[in-house]
C-alpha cells in the first residue's frame, strides 16, 4: 500500500458524547492510539475549546474538522434560494472556519444543502458556487503557516438529506468549476451516499479521483423503507439488509488502493455508535475494529 495512504475515523459517529463533553473526547483520542489512525474528523460544540486542542496537540493528531456537522445541526444550506438563510449558513461556516484553524487542522468538511423543493436547482447551483468562493476567499485571508483545504461531501438526493450536490458527476462538475480560480477545493466521497444515489462506489470513486482526496467507508440500508435504520444512518458493515457486506468493503478497499497507488489519499470508517455512555462507546468501537483489523493495520 502507498505509504501516502491515510486512515481517519468519524470521531462523532463512534463517540457522540465526544462532541459536548471533553473528559469523553480525550477518552476517545487515547481509545484510537491503540490502532493505527492517523487522522481524526470532529466537531466539538462544548465549552472546552482549549481542552480539546490541548489534548490533539499532547497527542500529535491530525484533524478534519467537520463543519457539515454543524450545519446540519442547525438546518443550514450554503446552497438556499432564501437569502436570509444562506448569509447565515456562509457566516456559520465561517465560524467553522475559525475553529479549524485554531485546531490546526488540515480540511474542512461542508456539504452543499438541501436541493430547492420548487425545482430551480439551477439557481441553487450558482448561489452555492458564490457561498463556495466566499468561503474560500474568507480561507485565504485567515490562513498565516498554512492554508485550509475546503472539501464538500455530495450527500444522497432522495433519501434523507435531498442535497443539491448528491451525483458524481455533478460534483465533479462543480469542483472543476471552482478550481479555476481556488485550488483548495475538493470533494469527500461517502460510500453509503453513493448507495442512495444508486452508483457503484468504485466507479464513481474512479471517475473522481483527480477531484477527491477524501473518502468515508460508510454502509446503509434503503432496500427496505419500514427498517428502523433505513436511509443516511451508517449502521456497521455486513448488517442483514445492509448494502455492503465485510467482504464488499475489503474489495472497495482494495480497489480504493489501486485507484489511489502513489497518491495522497484519506480514507475514513464511519460508523454511528448508538449507546447510551462513554464507556460503551469505547466497546462498541473496540468490537468494531476486531472485524476490521485489515483496515487499520
Amino acid at each position: 500500500m502507498s505509504e501516502k495512504f491515510e486512515k481517519s475515523i468519524v470521531l462523532p459517529a463512534f463517540f457522540p458524547s465526544s462532541m459536548e463533553r471533553a473528559p469523553h473526547f480525550l477518552e476517545a483520542i487515547k481509545t484510537l492510539k491503540n490502532y493505527n489512525i492517523h487522522f481524526i474528523e470532529f466537531y466539538y460544540k462544548g465549552n472546552d475549546r482549549k481542552t480539546i486542542q490541548e489534548y490533539l496537540t499532547s497527542y500529535n493528531i491530525k484533524i478534519i474538522y467537520l463543519g457539515a456537522m454543524a450545519a446540519k445541526q442547525k438546518n443550514l444550506n450554503l446552497s438556499s434560494l432564501n437569502l436570509e438563510l444562506r448569509e447565515e449558513s456562509v457566516q456559520e461556516m465561517k465560524r467553522c472556519i475559525d475553529e479549524a484553524y485554531f485546531y490546526g487542522s488540515q480540511s474542512i468538511l461542508i456539504n452543499s444543502g438541501r436541493s430547492p423543493d420548487n425545482g430551480e436547482k439551477k439557481v441553487a447551483y450558482e448561489y452555492l458556487k458564490k457561498s463556495l468562493e466566499e468561503l474560500l476567499k474568507y480561507i485565504e485571508g485567515e490562513a498565516q503557516d498554512y492554508q485550509l483545504n475546503l472539501s464538500l461531501e455530495p450527500g444522497d438526493t432522495k433519501v434523507d438529506s435531498f442535497s443539491l450536490i448528491g451525483s458524481t458527476d455533478l460534483a465533479i462538475t462543480l469542483v472543476h468549476e471552482i478550481r479555476e480560480k481556488y485550488r483548495n477545493f475538493s470533494l469527500t466521497l461517502d460510500t453509503s451516499h453513493l448507495r442512495q444515489l444508486d452508483e457503484e462506489p468504485i466507479d464513481s470513486i474512479k471517475r473522481a479521483s483527480p477531484y477527491c482526496n477524501h473518502i468515508h467507508l460508510a454502509n446503509c440500508i434503503i432496500r427496505d423503507k419500514s427498517y428502523k435504520l433505513y436511509g443516511d444512518k451508517h449502521p456497521e458493515f455486513g448488517i442483514e439488509g445492509g448494502e455492503i457486506s465485510i467482504e464488499g468493503l475489503r474489495n472497495i478497499w482494495e480497489s480504493i488502493k489501486g485507484i489511489y497507488k502513489g497518491t495522497e489519499l484519506i480514507v475514513g470508517l464511519e460508523i454511528i455508535c448508538r449507546k447510551k455512555n462513554n464507556q460503551e462507546e469505547i466497546d462498541y468501537f473496540e468490537n468494531i475494529m476486531k472485524d476490521l483489523n485489515w483496515f487499520y493495520k
